[in-house]
């Protein structure tokens, strides 16, 4: 027979045995007490003590909770509980782990790593809280963060070293899955007072915590992996989510980031979505900085985009990367220039009869000096080299009105008033209507007070070339093929002797070439009296 000793709450079982007592139960049992009230105790080699202590306990292969001795506790696969053996000031310094949800499945960890973990406590259709260890200091943390765009590495899905594996919480539950590769979470686990200053990136193999870049510096910024159109931006001491989705669908209202995660890719926020492409397939593209707005975007080939200063002091113009078919088929947009001056960098769309200098080319050797203008023809803005002036060729200037901009080897393309006075029209080849100096088919033609305007050269149909005085070579004057020819300029016989064309702009008038130049005159009216064409070699009355 087998004697039992109680004293109050303390508990020792032995078991007779040839006249020796020796101890019948040792570690975790559940006592119960006149048949309904159950007890946890810890048993030793010398005493059975009550466990008062929160947490989960391993009892003869079951998992048991303290706070409900009575009934077994339900394990969840994947998740993980504070260990009751390792509870000590408000802390416990191990876990136990279950795999599955049978008793072969758990298993104690000895030495949490620091991190986040999906708690078993309280679950119900989904997991309610998390566990959180730091220097093999465990704790529950009861009401995880549900903001949009925050997140926390999972320290409890380890392949070896890594952790592939992120926890998001919402209002009903926490989940763990494989942490977004193209977007990126705002880490909880960086928490300092108030601020959240590190993201969470992941690249298929592990998840890594760091300092979000500061977008107002670096121009960069991140796809919220939690929700769709919302990015990410940092300030140096705390990130934040928002709804990045431009006000309206207009050039102008375009947001442009540097994709941290990828940063040879831009984030581009319409106002239907917030994606992320390639910076550049081939040359060298620029797009508004959103944060830093008297910068721009650069992306080269090969290299990751960067924010830079603007070239020059100020106004200047850029081709605007931005490709709507690429990026957001179903975007209206259409290809745009960027306009910046010294407070800030806009994008808008691109004229289709006027240029722009363009400062995204610079000269190789001189930064200062820009070759290159921006034409926007074909429903495409694309960089385009400045004819130069000897080949007569002059562009409006779509920023400026009244002002021509024109090109040469030694000072690049400069824009200056068109210098029309009274009885002295200005002329050019307009370089947008062609691809080169030989190819324009109108000419600009710039009248004192009534500002500058494209023409054809000649009209389509008709059988005699047109002539135009050549504003920038003296000794030249500019040719329209008939039948809406290309206009050239060429250089004219006159020496001491004028020569005359029928001026193409006025028929009332002739264009009087001489060693000086050429003019505009009106044409004589006395009965007998011409000019000798100088196309034809015939006289014209």
């Amino acid at each position: 027979m087998s004697p039992i000793k109680k004293l109050k709450r303390w508990i020792i079982i032995f078991l007779y045995e040839c006249g020796v007592c020796t101890q019948k139960i040792s570690g975790y049992t559940v006592y119960t007490e006149s048949n309904t009230t159950k007890y946890l105790f810890n048993c030793t080699s010398s005493v059975c003590t009550k466990v008062t202590d929160a947490g989960y306990y391993l009892v003869d292969g079951s998992l048991v909770n303290v706070a409900t001795a009575t009934t077994v506790a339900t394990p969840v696969a994947n998740a993980f509980y504070l260990d009751g053996s390792s509870f000590d000031n408000s802390k416990y310094s191990k876990l136990i782990k279950c795999t599955g949800t049978t008793a072969s499945t758990y298993s104690s960890v000895e030495s949490p790593g620091d991190g986040f973990y999906l708690n078993g406590d309280g679950y119900a259709s989904g997991f309610k809280k998390l566990i959180t260890c730091t220097t093999q200091q465990c704790e529950s943390v009861d009401s995880p963060l549900s903001t949009a765009g925050h997140a926390y590495i999972d320290s409890g899905t380890v392949s070896g070293t890594n952790k592939p594996n992120i926890i998001r919480c919402d209002s009903t539950k926490c989940t763990s899955s494989a942490g977004s590769t193209t977007g990126a979470y705002i880490d909880v686990g960086s928490k300092n007072s108030d601020n959240y200053p590190n993201v969470i990136t992941c690249n298929g193999t592990t998840c890594t915590s760091s300092p979000g870049s500061n977008s107002s510096s670096t121009g960069e910024g991140y796809l919220d992996a939690t929700t769709a159109k919302y990015v990410i931006t940092c300030n140096g001491t705390t990130c934040t989510s928002a709804d990045k989705t431009a006000a309206a669908n207009t050039a102008s209202a375009n947001l442009f980031y540097i994709d941290a995660v990828d940063k040879k890719k831009v984030i581009v926020c319409t106002s239907s979505a917030c994606k992320s492409a390639k910076g550049t397939e081939d040359e060298t593209k620029y797009y508004p900085d959103t944060d830093e707005v008297t910068k721009v975007i650069k992306c080269v080939k090969n290299t990751d985009c960067a924010s830079e200063a603007t070239n020059g002091t100020n106004e200047v113009f850029y081709v605007d990367g931005y490709d709507p078919k690429k990026c957001c088929p179903k975007s209206n947009e259409f290809p745009n220039v960027i306009y910046c001056d010294k407070t800030k960098c806009t994008s808008y769309v691109g004229s289709t009869t006027a240029a722009y200098i363009n400062a995204g080319k610079p000269d190789a050797s001189d930064s200062t000096k820009f070759p290159n203008v921006i034409q926007c023809t074909g429903g495409k803005c694309a960089n385009a080299a400045g004819q130069a002036s000897t080949t007569g060729v002059g562009y409006m200037d779509a920023t400026t009105t009244g002002n021509i901009i024109t090109c040469d080897s030694s000072t690049g393309c400069k824009s200056a008033a068109n210098g029309a006075a009274k009885n002295k029209n200005k002329f050019y080849i307009d370089g947008m209507s062609g691809t080169s100096g030989t190819d324009c088919k109108k000419v600009i033609v710039c009248v004192k007070d009534s500002g500058c305007s494209s023409l054809d050269g000649t009209a389509t149909g008709s059988t005699v070339d047109s002539y135009y005085v050549n504003s920038q070579n003296a000794a030249n004057y500019i040719d329209c093929v008939s039948n809406n020819g290309a206009c050239t300029s060429k250089a004219h016989s006159a020496s001491t002797t004028p020569v005359f064309f029928v001026d193409g702009y006025d028929a009332s008038k002739v264009l009087k070439c001489s060693s000086t130049g050429c003019e505009e005159k009106e044409g004589a009216t006395t009965a007998g009296y011409g000019y000798i064409d100088a196309a034809t070699t015939t006289l014209r009355l």
